[in-house]
């Protein structure tokens, strides 16, 4: 006894995969750049600034390696995590006349800087977040942004 099965439609089928398979990456990579986007933008105007530095250094960069449709957001200022994070006392704090031109800038008395450079020796600074409060306000839209296009294709 011999079965004999013939399948009729199969190149159509993996064809139709195939553009399947395409519009779900394109989804996925749209809906990344459009979040990271948004998150970089929030972040930008949540950063703490003195001259700037800080807030033009929020990038995104995306990955083509493997994990693929990685998207970072960040920056590669050497105080960004200081700044996000917060630290203890520091080692090395900025020099006095830095402190001096910060006390300036946000209109304070110019006898602060002494005090403010001796608590920053001693105890650090509080976090500042700017880019977790951005990240964890558009993580929850990543999710219904992707389902929406997801839902869309044919």
């Amino acid at each position: 006894m011999t079965v004999s099965v013939k399948l009729k439609g199969l190149k159509i089928a993996q064809t139709k995969m195939r553009r399947v398979l395409v519009q779900i990456e394109e989804a996925v990579k749209d809906t990344n750049a459009k979040i990271a986007n948004r998150i970089k933008g929030d972040a930008r105007r949540n950063v703490p600034v003195f001259r700037g530095n800080l807030r033009k250094t929020i990038v995104i960069k995306t990955m083509n390696s493997s994990p693929r449709f990685q998207v970072l957001i960040g920056s590669k200022s050497k105080y960004a995590m200081k700044i996000e994070m917060g630290y203890s006392g520091m080692q090395r704090r900025p020099s006095l006349r830095k402190i001096r031109e910060w006390v300036a800038f946000k209109g304070l008395p110019e006898g602060m800087a002494v005090p403010l450079s001796i608590k920053l020796k001693r105890k650090g600074s509080p976090a500042q977040p700017y880019l977790v409060p951005a990240f964890d306000k558009h993580a929850r839209k990543y999710a219904d942004i992707l389902r929406f296009r997801l839902a869309r294709i044919t």
